[in-house]
């Protein structure tokens, strides 16, 4: 695919999937970045009103909401407090505010992973009955449909969160290096060890970087992230049941480990492969990567092509953190296919993520809350909240022409998403990221085989009882 979309091409997507966009005029453009005003959606209807929330202490996240905070409290009289403790409190801090009903937060913050623990906990109200009062007003119908059914519990099909970004995962590669050697961004996996095998001095020696590629092999959320990116487009699941179009279920495993199935053994072969050093296409420095080590290294020049979240594209493009502007391309996911057992078809599944908010069952103010929720996800803000720092997950923020060439991956996220499976939404799944990264860095550091990776995971995932929760 192309870096930028065409103006041609744009048009019959919109076309084609019947958006209607209704586009931010250039004076209120102006207006925002000149004067920081904009239209009041509530006309101050809730004034001196707080409401708290928690989030991630980072430009995306806690920096963008606290960039809008102003706008918000100008608009609506609602002045919104942003806590942001380091990310590895994030979850015992909302998890413990709930647990015990203190009313800290008014807006809950979680990622699609926590979503469903959090809602059937009763933590969170259910946000259905609000949409349906005002759909235009928070814009529902302009969200991507298969992402924001992540923010669904697949328990009672309940809509308890909004999506506050989008995040697929996307290849992402040194278009100026590709063009000098004459090369074309890989499709999939085949074609990505090869492209990453040219750009490996040791398979090159006219490659302009030591190694291709790098991803997080040490234990933690960014490992599983990287299985995971393998295992769905190959076909395979975390748990029996989870996901509809994906494993048969075999009789009395619904909500049981599909870690043992022979496509979770192959993504696990296929894991450890790509990071080894009999392939050689990473330094044998990831065994102690996490998740943005990669997108440190992309942005400093080391590496020349790369599988991760496209949210980290922003850091391409800042010159203040980036050696690498101007000259990054993107491409959709790969599409994974069997290379130790050539019988696995596979296909393409990319891995979304991202974070959302819902109203806390103990928040004194879930109206104002609400409102806020409005002011952050309204057409009319949407552009503004982008500016601030992060992207709602909309046809028409990915699908607007004069924003595809500032931020050139909106398109390729927006496919990305479109074909997307999220992760696993079964409460606990907070757990199963951490059974499963400790057992593939073990993996990585081949301490352990790939049956023996699959075997102990499925043993603690089984052990946490996800069978109680699966639909009969």
């Amino acid at each position: 695919m192309n870096d930028v979309t065409s103006k041609e091409e744009l048009a019959k997507m919109i076309r084609k999937k019947k958006i209607v966009y209704v586009g931010l005029t250039v004076v209120f453009t102006v207006l925002i970045v000149i004067s920081g005003s904009l239209p009041a959606i509530a006309w101050e209807k809730f004034p001196g009103v707080t409401i708290r929330t928690i989030a991630e202490a980072n430009e995306m996240v806690g920096g963008a909401l606290k960039r809008m905070a102003p706008y918000l409290e100008k608009a609506t009289g609602i002045k919104l407090v942003v806590e942001m403790p380091p990310e590895d409190q994030i979850y015992d801090k909302i998890v413990m505010n709930a647990s015990t009903h203190t009313g800290n937060y008014d807006l809950s913050i979680a990622n699609v992973a926590w979503g469903v623990e959090f809602s059937q906990s009763g933590w969170l109200v259910p946000l259905d009955e609000y949409v349906a009062a005002d759909p235009e007003g928070i814009g529902i119908n302009d969200f991507i449909p298969a992402f924001l059914n992540c923010f669904r519990s697949p328990m009672d099909g309940k809509l308890y969160l909004i999506p506050l970004f989008a995040d697929a995962q996307v290849v992402f590669y040194r278009k100026d290096w590709f063009k000098q050697f004459g090369m074309l961004p890989p499709k999939n996996n085949y074609e990505f060890v090869e492209t990453a095998k040219f750009f490996t001095k040791s398979y090159n020696p006219d490659s302009p970087v030591e190694y291709a590629t790098a991803e997080a092999r040490s234990r933690g959320h960014g490992t599983h992230n990287m299985f995971i990116e393998i295992l769905f487009p190959l076909g395979g699941d975390v748990i029996y049941g989870q996901h509809a179009h994906a494993l048969p279920v075999p009789p009395g495993m619904a909500g049981k480990s599909a870690l043992e199935h022979p496509i979770a053994i192959e993504a696990a072969k296929q894991f450890q492969w790509l990071s080894s050093r009999e392939l050689g296409i990473m330094s044998p420095a990831v065994l102690n990567y996490g998740s943005f080590d990669l997108v440190r290294d992309f942005q400093y020049g080391l590496v020349a092509l790369g599988d991760f979240w496209s949210i980290c594209a922003s850091n391409f493009q800042n010159p203040e953190i980036s050696k690498v502007v101007g000259k990054v391309g993107y491409a959709p996911g790969l599409v994974w296919h069997g290379i130790f057992d050539k019988s696995i078809i596979g296909g393409r599944g990319s891995r979304v993520g991202g974070w959302g908010f819902g109203i806390s069952v103990d928040s004194k103010h879930k109206e104002a809350a609400w409102e806020t929720l409005k002011f952050l996800y309204g057409r009319e803000n949407s552009k503004l909240l982008l500016e601030c720092g992060t992207e709602a997950a909309k046809y028409s923020i990915y699908y607007d022409w004069e924003l595809i060439q500032k931020y050139p991956w909106f398109p390729v996220t927006a496919k990305c998403l479109e074909l997307a499976r999220p992760a696993p939404l079964y409460p606990g799944e907070f757990r199963v990221e951490d059974i499963l990264g400790r057992q593939l860095s073990l993996l990585a550091a081949m301490e352990i085989t790939p049956e023996e990776a699959m075997k102990k995971a499925s043993e603690e995932i089984n052990a946490l009882n996800f069978s109680k929760y699966h639909k009969k």
